[in-house]
């Protein structure tokens, strides 16, 4: 563990066998999970200027973002140049990462931008309509929510990958919209959306006294 511990310390990458090893062990606490993504991020984004390669940017923002340094991520991946960009694949990816960043920060009218035009990019990929999907349930439009939602399916989303983009959500929004969702989600499908009851209820205990 202090050996983990000081590999983190000093920036290092971890191995893939530490990672397990804190996984099975219960130890890979917030706080170390936050420090291991800022740890990837920096390197990744070093790897981008160094190089240039705008997968090592994508890469970056995704780890600022679990890191909780959306700013951070986003001021890396807006000053990259995305119309010059020929792969459309690539300059999907780079939309929905950004439109994530978006999201993050609250800029809801500028994440839901970028995420149809990533979208429209790559009418394919699931991802950028699940962005879309939680884009919407943020803004309270859970239809068009549930509809992004039913497409990203349609283009190969497991069901785990929506549960985890709506406990995302979950934990990002306020009381409030916490309990409009969870109703929502109960109200269409009680079976199927039956594990909201117990991030709903640990919220709930949690802010009375």
């Amino acid at each position: 563990m202090m050996q983990i511990l000081d590999r983190l310390e000093y920036g290092a990458v971890l191995a893939e066998d530490d990672i397990v090893w804190l996984k099975t062990r219960d130890h890979f606490s917030s706080a170390i999970r936050r420090v291991f993504h800022e740890n990837e991020a920096e390197l990744c984004r070093k790897a981008f200027e160094k190089t240039g390669d705008i997968w090592q940017a994508i890469n970056a923002n995704s780890h600022f973002r679990k890191a909780n340094q959306s700013g951070k991520g986003l001021s890396l991946v807006e000053s990259i140049n995305v119309d010059s960009l020929k792969d459309q694949h690539q300059h999907s990816t780079l939309l929905t990462t950004k439109g994530g960043s978006y999201r993050d920060l609250g800029r809801l009218s500028e994440a839901r931008g970028v995420a149809e035009k990533a979208h429209a990019l790559n009418p394919k990929s699931y991802h950028p309509c699940t962005l879309l999907g939680a884009i919407h349930y943020q803004l309270r439009e859970f239809g068009l929510g549930d509809a992004w939602f039913a497409k990203a399916v349609e283009r190969g989303a497991k069901e785990d990958v929506v549960d985890g983009e709506l406990r995302s959500l979950l934990r990002r929004v306020s009381p409030e919209k916490q309990g409009e969702i969870v109703d929502h989600l109960l109200r269409s499908d009680p079976r199927r959306y039956a594990w909201v009851k117990s991030i709903f209820l640990k919220t709930d205990k949690a802010a009375k006294p």
